[in-house]
């Protein structure tokens, strides 16, 4: 991507405080943990970063045509720019995963998913919600993984513990994806409706708690971080489960707060709650 274009481009599709929030689950697992260092919190906090912007940067190029005919995208950037910018940053995401193999291929899986999914979605035959949901969704859970393989290259991670941490923060993102644009009928991810939506958010978030609390009683989480996890999540899975039952003049779900705030507010509970205890 022309160096003139880089600037316009993140500042409309994946602007600085889209930046802080892709980036946080990252450092959160990598403080979940305990035994990073700086350095260590610092990479997982930029590669999770740079490889959700490598999924945003397959989406505009896969949706290139349709967003420059609706002005979504800056003049001066081009579709070969983009390709140019994901191999940049999908490299310097591989780069961070190192010393760590298995960092390095949970990264190299989730850059390979990011563009198996498109490729896909594109066969009528194949277009299946529950196909459609392994290969879309895998991609964000192998993300959320990364930083807690990167974390095991500098101290001892069991991979319950680095799957556990990668699937609550999963739920948070997955959580996001159903309940943002709310009171749109035009956005049905999975064919779902808004009120399929809005459930599936409930659902999403109930699964995190019980991972979490499960995780707790096992030991695969300290015990604050896993009854504050657990709890922030139930909070949002009771909230979401009252907003599927309400309904406004059209019969449908009325517009309700996004799920933004779970994948901020999560992240950052079990940051600062295993800073405080781990």
């Amino acid at each position: 991507m022309p160096s003139g274009a880089v600037g316009p481009y993140l500042a409309a599709r994946f602007p600085v405080p889209l930046m802080v929030v892709a980036a946080l689950p990252g450092g959160a697992a990598g403080l979940a943990h305990g035994g990073a260092t700086p350095a260590t919190l610092a990479a997982c906090a930029a590669g999770t970063m740079l490889l959700f912007l490598a999924q945003r940067l397959v989406d505009d190029i896969d949706d290139f045509d349709r967003d420059r005919a609706q002005g979504r995208l800056p003049e001066r950037v081009t579709r070969a720019g983009m390709v140019a910018g994901l191999v940049l940053t999908g490299a310097l995401a591989l780069l961070l995963g190192l010393p760590g193999p298995a960092a390095v291929l949970t990264a190299a899986v989730a850059l390979t998913g990011m563009w198996v999914g498109p490729l896909v979605a594109r066969h009528r035959a194949l277009r299946r919600p529950v196909l459609l949901f392994v290969l879309y969704e895998s991609v964000p859970l192998a993300i959320m993984v990364f930083p807690s393989a990167r974390v095991a290259a500098d101290a001892p991670v069991a991979w319950g513990a680095a799957l556990t941490v990668g699937v609550v923060l999963w739920c948070a993102y997955e959580f996001w994806k159903f309940s943002r644009k709310p009171g749109d009928s035009g956005y049905t991810p999975f064919d779902l409706t808004p009120e399929g939506r809005v459930r599936a958010a409930a659902v999403i978030a109930a699964v995190g708690a019980a991972v979490a609390a499960v995780a707790g009683r096992t030991g695969l989480l300290n015990g604050p971080v896993s009854v504050a996890t657990a709890t922030v999540a139930g909070l949002f899975c009771l909230a979401a489960a009252h907003q599927a039952g309400i309904r406004d003049r059209r019969g449908l779900p009325p517009r309700w707060w996004p799920g933004l705030p779970l994948l901020v507010i999560l992240p950052s509970v079990v940051a600062v709650t295993a800073a405080a205890t781990v």
